[in-house]
């Protein structure tokens, strides 16, 4: 047997604290042991006052002869400014915002989101049994509070999310910087472990101007990767167009050849260039600078003291001895 219906102007109120949907307009149909509702047009206002679109989205209870054990599948598609959905998505069940320990406030943008929820069909539906997942892309997306540690600007960005983790990927200015963006965000005590994985095209003087000098070292542009780390973050730095001057040893390197060096900051703000420096061009250098020499002495006197001895290069002398004196102060700092 097959039922067919229509409706129009309908409205409906969903699971949990999600905002009453109106105007909707569709087919209800029976068959097969399924309840099909297929709507579109719909409209819903969020808790922060504007207006999301709902332009399709279909309902299904599963198992209709069952007094008990039916269960139930939302699928709906919602577009608006970014601070509405993300209202909606931070209502019951989803709270994404609040497990995700996001705000609200300060966020323009627009775009669309996808979602999809099953759950198990009684007199009350606990929440807690509600599974779900969105997807998602965000256009012009700007946070004034931080994610992550990171500000977000003009960004275009794709979503992924369910009850354990939120994924942000695409294209902005993070922190500033043009860049990459690469996210996953733990959604409470899931025990999804945290990534941060960022591409910056960047300069050595706009990291200096971000707190990680590299200027005695590299002047140009670069291409800087950030990933999160055990203790801190590791910043690996593309140097292939980038211009090196290792001074100690009278060495430098023209932008077009391949290199790169990586960066690890500790929880302390510390920065520690570290893992050795390794450079193309024909030729190879390593040296390693294993800067704050596990804690002992900071980077800043390291440089000095190795310019120094570097500096006697300059100021004439036999070059043997200015070889000893700047292995005797590389070994002094175990690099």
């Amino acid at each position: 047997m097959r039922v067919d219906m229509t409706f129009s102007d309908a409205a409906v109120t969903p699971i949990g604290n999600i905002p009453q949907i109106r105007g909707l307009k569709g087919t209800l149909t029976v068959q097969d042991e399924v309840l099909t509702v297929a709507a579109t047009d719909g409209t819903a206002t969020s808790s922060k006052g504007g207006e999301i679109a709902l332009p399709s989205g279909v309902f299904k209870i599963f198992d209709l002869p069952l007094r008990d054990g039916k269960t139930a599948q939302i699928t709906t598609r919602m577009k608006g400014k970014a601070e509405d959905l993300g209202a909606v998505m931070n209502s019951a069940p989803f709270l994404v915002l609040d497990r995700a320990d996001l705000k609200n406030d300060g966020v323009s943008g627009s775009g669309r989101v996808d979602v999809e929820a099953k759950f198990p069909l009684g007199n009350e539906i606990d929440l807690a049994d509600v599974d779900w997942r969105a997807t998602g892309e965000l256009t012009d997306f700007t946070d004034t509070n931080p994610i992550m540690g990171h500000t977000v600007a003009d960004a275009d960005v794709s979503l992924e999310a369910d009850r354990n983790q939120v994924a942000i990927t695409g294209k902005g200015v993070l922190d500033g910087l043009r860049a990459d963006i690469d996210l996953v965000v733990p959604l409470g005590e899931s025990g999804v472990a945290a990534r941060q994985d960022v591409i910056v095209s960047v300069t050595a003087k706009q990291l200096k101007d971000k707190g990680i000098d590299l200027t005695t070292f590299l002047n140009g542009a670069m291409t800087l990767s950030v990933t999160k780390a055990s203790d801190g973050q590791e910043f690996v730095v593309d140097l292939q167009q980038t211009e090196v001057r290792l001074q100690a040893l009278g060495w430098q390197k023209g932008q077009g050849g391949s290199g790169n060096s990586l960066v690890q900051t500790g929880r302390d703000g510390r920065r520690t260039p570290h893992q050795g420096f390794q450079a193309g061009c024909g030729r190879r250098a390593r040296e390693r600078l294993h800067a704050a020499v596990r804690g002992r002495q900071p980077y800043p006197r390291i440089l000095r003291h190795i310019q120094a001895a570097a500096g006697r290069r300059r100021r004439g002398g036999h070059p043997a001895g200015r070889r000893r004196a700047l292995r005797h102060h590389l070994r002094r700092f175990r690099l």
